[in-house]
């Protein structure tokens, strides 16, 4: 605490003596609001004679003070599902001056529309459903949603001065998002993804890629096929944020030509969320079987009165492949040396020629 001195001053006139008080440092009210001071006179007789008074000297405030919060910043969690009108953090600020200059009034930049401060409580709450920015920490590299703003106090004085806080609202994520499963297919472009049956294992089909909305545990996901691969024909790998499709074994078109893979994707919070997707995958026929006739022999009886063009026999050969590697061709190799017949080479009619 400062000392503060008093000097008196004496001034003869008529006979009567007067006397002025003046400071000599200082005044601060803050640390000091007022003093009880004892003054005595004495005269000049012999023996002299002493009179006594007590001066009570107030002091006045001015506001040389701002308001000083309790906090030079606030750090505070917000659900991110939390609804407009949700208190989120109380500041307080105090002012050491008196009356009007001691009376505060809270208030937030006029660009600040997620966060509302009552002016006179401090109760900070939310206005609307808040988005934060996502925040990197430079000493942890971790990374989080966070809202920063700036909290002004303001007194009642002449003239008027500010004080200052910031808060940080941090938002925990819920685990309201699902997982997005979508799926790229090789070669590109297509619908649905491809594969030929004489594929090699380990043959790339498709990549499987899952986004998740939500952070933390709530965003990480892992990918499965629940059904459709009872056979083990494919098997998923992962690959840095992907899930490759590949080829696991032997394929055969003609056993399964095509297969629908039910693939899962769940996250790791708590309740886990899930999704389902689909992964048709078309077998791709290679020509790696041959015509086959319904019978090994055919015998047919013709009279030698037969005219040209008669009917002989009807041969026919299947193929288990599709498309082109299906489309039997006949011919006669041997046999009809004297083209005595002849043998349609779609319509599997063998007969005498018409010529």
């Amino acid at each position: 605490m400062r000392h503060h001195h008093y000097q008196q001053q004496q001034q003869q006139q008529q006979q009567q003596q007067q006397q002025r008080q003046k400071t000599t440092g200082n005044l601060d009210r803050e640390s000091r609001g007022s003093y009880q001071l004892n003054i005595s006179a004495r005269d000049g007789g012999s023996p002299p004679r002493f009179g006594y008074l007590q001066v009570n000297v107030t002091i006045l405030d001015v506001n040389d003070n701002p308001p000083i919060f309790d906090h030079s910043d606030y750090n505070v969690s917000l659900n991110e599902t939390a609804l407009p009108g949700t208190p989120v953090v109380t500041v307080m600020a105090s002012d050491n001056d008196l009356g009007d200059n001691s009376k505060i009034t809270y208030y937030l930049a006029e660009t600040e529309h997620q966060f509302t401060v009552n002016p006179e409580t401090g109760v900070i709450s939310t206005t609307e459903r808040v988005n934060c920015p996502q925040q990197t920490n430079v000493k942890s590299s971790a990374s989080q949603k966070s809202c920063v703003f700036t909290v002004f106090a303001r007194d009642h004085g002449s003239p008027r001065q500010d004080g200052r806080t910031y808060v940080t609202v941090n938002l925990l994520d819920t685990n309201d998002h699902d997982p997005i499963i979508s799926f790229r297919f090789f070669p590109d472009g297509g619908k649905v993804a491809t594969v030929d049956e004489n594929a090699v294992n380990g043959t790339v089909v498709a990549a499987v890629a899952v986004k998740d909305s939500d952070s933390g545990l709530n965003g990480r996901t892992s990918v499965r096929i629940v059904s459709g691969n009872e056979l083990g024909h494919f098997r998923l790998e992962e690959a840095a944020d992907l899930h490759i499709v590949r080829v696991n074994g032997v394929l055969d078109r003609e056993e399964i030509g095509k297969y629908n893979l039910t693939v899962v994707a769940m996250d790791q919070g708590t309740p886990a969320r899930t999704t389902t997707a689909h992964l048709i995958i078309d077998v791709n026929d290679v020509n790696d079987h041959e015509p086959v006739f319904e019978k090994s022999e055919y015998s047919a009886v013709l009279s030698e009165l037969a005219p040209t063009g008669s009917f002989v026999a009807s041969i026919t050969a299947t193929d288990e492949d599709t498309g082109v590697n299906a489309q039997v061709h006949y011919d006669i190799l041997s046999g009809n040396e004297l083209k005595w017949f002849s043998m349609d080479p779609l319509t599997e009619r063998f007969e005498t020629p018409l010529n």
